[in-house]
């Protein structure tokens, strides 16, 4: 029932989407506009300096190298060991030169990478506001003044939410890390990485689960990270295997339907897809949270989820003047 509450929730807040987008857009233009305005000067001297260097001389002769492989010439294949060498030697001498401006770089883009997700997730936590809203009053708010009002709630949750996030990402690579190899160690290489996969996805999903309620905890709750957090490790009458099954189902989903549209519309079908996943996934969050609790939430204009166990509904408008008038439309 949440999986199908929530696909519902999605579409009905489909324009929803656009705003996302925008925003994302927005975000990437503001932040790539900063980038290269205090470091095109650097990356553009590392370039430049780099095509006048050694190291493309160095490069030019280990393409001469590869090429008289091909051309089975006698004593090519030392050529290119030694080529490689070379190579590696003159950009480590360059970039050695050259480790102000590299290090400006690095740094300056982790910065930046730091600064969109932060901003990333404050939009999505303003639409799942917007999210929660319709569910709760079936009312539209606009996105500015969301925006507006939900910056501190959604950089304390940002504060929160990332390293939890963060550190079950370390656990999940460590524990592909010791399926694949242990694995491979009596299977065939295939074997192992489908046995990967499956982890990545299981594990992913058990992260969305154990970080479901966190939003809506401060949203819909009013709770403080505090009370946040000690409310999802209590989960006081709380389905969690429930939960974890409707995350592994979308996670699934999620990667299919990416994959299949990035390789039908040569990646352009994503600017749609990757919001949209991002709006379903609030709205399986909120779904959940409301199930959980036991409150009533809208799913459609006149439709009132009561008992999502039992699938009881009922018509926000029946035994109303106004019903006859709604259902016309």
């Amino acid at each position: 029932m949440i999986f199908r509450n929530a696909f519902q929730i999605m579409i009905n807040n489909f324009g929803k989407v656009f705003k996302l987008l925008l925003y994302y857009l927005a975000v990437f233009l503001f932040l790539g506009a900063i980038y290269l305005a205090v470091l095109a000067p650097n990356i553009s001297s590392f370039f430049n300096g780099l095509w006048e260097s050694e190291v493309m001389d160095r490069l030019k002769d280990l393409g001469g190298a590869i090429i008289g492989v091909f051309l089975s010439n006698e004593g090519a294949e030392g050529k290119v060991i030694e080529g490689l060498a070379a190579l590696g030697a003159a950009f480590a001498a360059y970039t050695d030169a050259n480790s102000v401006s590299i290090g400006l770089v690095i740094a300056g883009t982790f910065l930046v990478i730091l600064a969109f997700g932060f901003l990333k997730g404050i939009g999505e936590f303003v639409v799942g506001d917007m999210i929660n809203t319709k569910m709760s009053s079936y009312a539209e708010i606009n996105f500015i003044p969301a925006l507006v009002r939900n910056i501190g709630p959604a950089a304390k949750f940002f504060v929160l939410y990332v390293p939890i996030s963060t550190l079950l990402d370390l656990v999940t690579i460590a524990v592909c890390y010791f399926v694949f190899f242990f694995v491979l160690s009596f299977l065939p290489g295939f074997v192992a990485l489908f046995f990967t996969i499956t982890t990545v996805f299981c594990v992913q999903a058990l992260k969305l689960a154990f970080t479901s309620d966190l939003m809506p905890c401060m949203i819909e709750g009013k709770m403080k990270i505090k009370d946040s957090l000690k409310y999802i490790f209590a989960r006081r009458k709380y389905k969690f295997g429930r939960s974890y099954a409707c995350y592994l189902v979308y996670v699934y989903a999620v990667v299919i339907v990416n994959v299949m549209t990035g390789l039908a519309t040569l990646g352009s079908g994503l600017l749609l897809t990757l919001p949209l996943s991002m709006i379903w996934l609030l709205s399986i969050r909120f779904v959940n949270y409301y199930t959980s609790t036991g409150r009533k939430y809208f799913i459609t204009y006149d439709t009132i989820v009561l008992n999502d166990d039992l699938g009881e509904t009922e018509k926000f408008f029946e035994n109303n003047e106004m019903y006859d008038k709604t259902k016309t439309r």
